[in-house]
């Protein structure tokens, strides 16, 4: 499928250059605690800030093109995630920044039909947003996603497809898929005692600081996104995390914020941060997610 041609020179004049705020009133009241608001408006405004205008008018994977241990990674930079930043972005946006949220939205469904049209574009990206994928995998199962993508002028535009005889299993110590394939899943194919099964295994990996994950040995960090899926969860189970447990995951989530607005990937438990962290438009999105009600309802 062809990509709509752009020179270097109008991609670098008109987006690599071009971090701008898109202008949208904020709203009078922001959805979660009160004492999160500042929090969650300079998360809102650092989503926003990094929205790429011109042919794009996307948010990139990692606007500052650094890593925590200034390790520079223009390569991450200058790519455009359409699902796991873009899709989250817009739906994220829509309650905080509406006008920004139809912006990338429609860029969004540009980029798809004009590079990707090809694939299957519902994968497991759809559950955190209480969609299932166009496929759904059998129980215990989900479909592991390949990657796809189209790099001109300069920026590379990337998505997920998925692969049908290519599945992972659920397990039990595995929060992510714990969460996403598994609360998620369950909770969109009506089957609630399932669905609090697997949230149930999930709270147990929380540790007081983080949830031990498949990872954890190979580079001793803990996962900001299991911290934002674990709300997320709540919400669509409309059931409770025990209050000092889920004040302690609000306070570790917040607690990784810079003072830019954006939210730290990756944190060790002493809460130090790893040379690999990040802040990007996946993390962001998720935590924004964590603190709407108007996905699940």
């Amino acid at each position: 499928m062809k990509i709509n041609c752009i020179t270097r020179r109008r991609f670098v004049k008109t987006a690599c250059t071009s971090i701008v705020a898109v202008s949208t009133p904020t709203p009078a009241v922001i959805a979660g605690d009160a004492a999160r608001k500042d929090n969650l408006k300079r998360l809102v405004d650092w989503v926003v800030a990094s929205l790429v205008a011109g042919p794009v008018n996307l948010v990139p994977n990692l606007p500052t093109g650094q890593t925590y241990g200034k390790s520079d990674r223009s390569d991450l930079k200058d790519l455009f995630w359409l699902q796991n930043c873009n899709l989250f972005a817009y739906h994220a946006l829509e309650h905080f920044q509406p006008q920004a949220a139809e912006t990338i939205k429609k860029s969004y469904e540009k980029w798809y039909r004009t590079a990707f049209a090809d694939i299957i574009e519902q994968t497991e990206n759809y559950l955190p947003l209480a969609k299932l994928p166009a496929d759904t995998p059998p129980e215990g199962k989900y479909f592991r996603t390949i990657v796809k993508k189209h790099t001109r002028d300069g920026m590379t535009i990337g998505t997920e497809t998925y692969q049908p005889d290519f599945l992972g299993t659920i397990k039990d110590d595995d929060p992510r898929a714990l969460l996403k394939f598994g609360v998620f899943g369950a909770r969109l194919r009506g089957d609630q005692k399932k669905a609090e099964q697997y949230f149930k295994k999930a709270l147990s990996l929380w540790d007081g600081t983080g949830f031990q994950n498949t990872r954890i040995d190979r580079h001793n960090a803990y996962y900001t996104r299991h911290l934002a899926y674990v709300l997320i969860a709540e919400k669509a189970l409309h059931t409770k995390i025990p209050p000092k447990t889920k004040a302690h995951i609000q306070n570790q989530l917040w607690s990784l914020q810079d003072k830019d607005g954006g939210i730290w990937t990756n944190y060790y438990k002493d809460g130090t941060l790893p040379h690999f962290a990040k802040k990007t438009n996946e993390i962001a999105p998720l935590t924004l997610l964590a603190h709407t009600n108007h996905i699940w309802k």
